[in-house]
């Protein structure tokens, strides 16, 4: 488990100055979106888009440009044979956020004896050594994601 998890640590470093893939260079858009949103106040407290409203809706708009400049041509198809199979993008992007959201209320460390019993109460057989260090670095990662954004993991905190 131990040299499963150095792995995944490995792994993350590598991932981080790797930016070939477009999730990762978005990430990296969305980090210089972020430096540059930046502000301090007239009585000198630091802005940010996750402490302060104001900045927030300047983060939030310019992130939503940005994204509408990557924007690939195209119409978009919400019919039954398109990739949404019939649906909206606002529906499948309000069931990806509730499923996104759910997640993260839910997230929980968990050791690698808990991961095991939890993926044998599902029906699942036992899984490898590897396929259990993956669920654990999602929910430790999970875990951060919430603390950093200062997610409540109640349910009067959903939106």
């Amino acid at each position: 488990m131990a040299e499963k998890l150095l792995e995944t640590g490995l792994k993350g470093r590598r991932y981080r100055s790797d930016v070939g893939s477009p999730v990762r260079a978005l990430a990296l858009v969305i980090e210089n979106i972020d430096q540059e949103s930046k502000s301090s106040s007239a009585d000198g407290r630091d802005c940010e888009w996750h402490t302060d409203p104001t900045i927030f809706e300047t983060f939030r708009i310019a992130v939503g440009k940005m994204l509408e400049k990557l924007r690939p041509a195209g119409e978009i198809d919400t019919s039954l044979d398109g990739p949404l199979i019939g649906r909206s993008p606002e529906e499948q992007a309000e069931a990806i956020v509730r499923r996104v959201w759910s997640g993260l209320l839910a997230a929980e460390p968990l050791t690698p004896k808990q991961v095991s019993e939890l993926l044998e109460q599902r029906g699942w057989s036992r899984r490898s050594q590897e396929a259990t260090a993956a669920w654990l670095d999602g929910m430790y990662n999970a875990v951060d994601v919430r603390k950093a954004l200062n997610i409540k993991p109640d349910r009067s905190q959903e939106k």
